[in-house]
């Protein structure tokens, strides 16, 4: 049966989310009889009612009949297969009597909403007052950019109703094909498939309808990917369910094709077929992005070095078919499935979710509605950069070099940097000192070198341990032992203190002290000898920041020197070794 009811007018559906229902002390009540999720990705039905008294109301029947329409809209594919992708509210609008105006039989009714058959002076064609209408759905809390589909359900079972910026329906049972199609042109944005008379009058120019075109080359029509290469182009034959290339629609006869040669869009009872179904699908994710939610929540995490990922995503569900989810780490497919769980190494990764509707409803999609992605940005840490061999203080002869050696534990590449001094900060590095070994130069007493290892592989930061390895040199060491009246004091003595303290002052980076008197072996030690290597002992304390020591007794040209005084020198420079 042909819908005549659209030619009064189609109405725009606005694209647009469910706001919080606040109603205030007068508003009609609101109850959600379909909760398939959040509003902000759904599409929201809003149905009232006209010519309900509050008999009607309270006894059940407005809500009933409600029900009994709502389980017929989504009782044809594509409405059935993604019912889970609506939302439906109820507003309990109570009108002063029952039924609805038939001015073709004198038969006027007190009613909220004004509704009304016979307009237009087509007796079957409902209009109702989408003032009034407004103000009903703004006083009960539903605000003017959260209606994404308006439908008035009229309290009168002669067949009849309309589209427009508000639907209106009866409660006649096959009265739900009127909004089937009505929905197919503000919904889906569909053309009637039909030609004249008119009005509407025949405007020859390609229409932005998706099922309506002037082309007649197989690579320009719209539908071409639904088209069998074997079906000829136009498409003769009266063939149900058949795609190809159909003269006459969208008010024309000619000139214009449509893509079977019957559908819901030219014939009530009939399906829509596969075009517009394929349409309906894609205008239904022009609402509905195929993620509800994920998590992590946020798109940047930050973890330790091994520790496990988890990432999930929530979707809408199809009636009869699931989406599907594939998860990706760095471009390279990792998962399926809604949850993925993972260990990643050290650095940056990026991990995608990449969800898709493979719904055989649809063979075009080119603005990618069926597809949709998340991506995190995972910052794995680098392992904790750790020295785990060493080289030990050693004793080494005058003379000769060291071989030193560490091994680290850390994400690779590692760089290692070897340095001279007494610490890790004020160090200097040796040049050329690169690698995990280092051969010293010949050591002439005490040395302290260091290592310091980074890590230069990670992409998140770079780590740095260092080590400080001391090196002592054998001490020949005449008379160990000195004794007071026993221990004749010799140039010896005096030349390997002199040795000694400038061996501290190399491991410090320090240059040698500048020895004025030098003495001669066999002879008696002089009072000259002794007070420079007390203010050699007290410019090293100075540099190295320690105390100055106190030394016992004056030395004076004449003084003899005596083994506590040597004694005492000896334990200042071992002290500072």
């Amino acid at each position: 049966m042909t819908s005549v009811a659209h030619r009064a007018g189609r109405w725009v559906l606005m694209p647009l989310l469910w706001a919080a229902l606040v109603g205030s002390a007068t508003a009609a009540p609101v109850t959600m009889i379909r909760n398939n999720g959040s509003s902000a990705n759904r599409v929201d039905i809003v149905v009232l009612g006209d010519g309900y008294t509050s008999t009607d109301i309270a006894s059940g029947l407005y809500a009933q009949q409600v029900e009994s329409f709502i389980q017929g809209l989504f009782a044809e594919d594509p409405s059935l297969e993604y019912q889970n992708f609506y939302n439906v509210w109820r507003v309990d609008v109570t009108s002063a009597e029952s039924g609805v105006d038939h001015p073709e039989l004198g038969v006027f009714k007190n009613t909220a909403l004004d509704a009304a058959y016979n307009c237009a002076g087509i007796q079957r064609l409902i209009c109702v007052d989408t003032t009034k209408v407004n103000a009903v759905l703004s006083s009960s809390g539903v605000a003017a950019n959260a209606r994404d589909v308006v439908l008035v359900i009229v309290n009168d079972s002669t067949y009849g109703g309309s589209g427009g910026s508000v639907a209106v329906a009866s409660t006649h049972q096959e009265a739900v094909e009127i909004i089937r199609h009505e929905l197919g042109h503000s919904f889906g944005l569909l053309a009637d498939e039909y030609g004249g008379p008119p009005p509407p009058s025949c405007t020859l120019t390609e229409p932005s309808a998706a099922n309506a075109t002037m082309q007649t080359s197989r690579t320009l029509v719209k539908w071409s990917s639904w088209i069998a290469p074997s079906t000829p182009l136009p498409t003769p034959g009266t063939a149900s369910g058949v795609p190809g290339l159909y003269l006459g629609a969208d008010y024309c006869d000619t000139g214009m094709y449509r893509p079977t040669y019957n559908s819901k869009m030219r014939s009530l009872e009939r399906p829509f077929e596969q075009v517009n179904t394929e349409q309906l699908v894609r205008r239904i994710y022009n609402w509905v992005t195929p993620f509800d939610s994920s998590t992590p929540p946020t798109t940047s995490v930050s973890i330790g070095p091994g520790q496990k990922l988890t990432f999930s995503v929530t979707l809408p569900s199809p009636h009869t078919h699931s989406l599907d989810v594939v998860w990706s780490v760095d471009s390279v497919t990792a998962a399926t499935g809604t949850q993925f769980v993972t260990t990643l190494s050290p650095g940056r990764h990026q991990i995608t979710a990449t969800v898709h509707d493979a719904t055989a409803m649809v063979r075009s999609d080119p603005s990618h509605l069926l597809t949709a992605t998340r991506t995190w940005t995972a910052d794995v840490a680098d392992p904790p950069l750790t020295i785990i061999t060493q080289p030990q203080n050693q004793t080494i002869p005058f003379g000769q070099t060291a071989v030193l050696s560490v091994v680290a534990s850390g994400a690779d590449p590692l760089s290692y940097q070897w340095f001279v001094g007494p610490s890790g900060v004020t160090a200097v590095p040796i040049s050329g000192a690169t690698s995990s070994t280092f051969t010293t130069p010949a050591l002439d007493g005490l040395a302290r070198y260091w290592v310091r290892v980074t890590n230069i592989g990670g992409s998140v930061a770079s780590n740095t341990a260092s080590v400080a390895v001391t090196f002592t040199d054998a001490h020949s060491t005449t008379d160990p032992t000195i004794t007071t009246g026993l221990t004749m004091i010799k140039a010896v003595h005096i030349l390997e203190l002199r040795n000694r303290i400038n061996a501290v002052r190399s491991g410090h980076s320090l240059s040698p002290y500048p020895w004025t008197i030098p003495p001669s072996a066999g002879v008696v030690i002089k009072g000259v000898h002794v007070n420079e290597l007390r203010a050699a002992i007290l410019t090293l304390y100075a540099a190295l920041g320690l105390p100055a020591p106190t030394f016992t007794g004056t030395i004076a040209i004449g003084s003899i020197i005596r083994a506590q005084t040597i004694a005492e020198l000896r334990n200042l420079v071992t002290a500072v070794e």
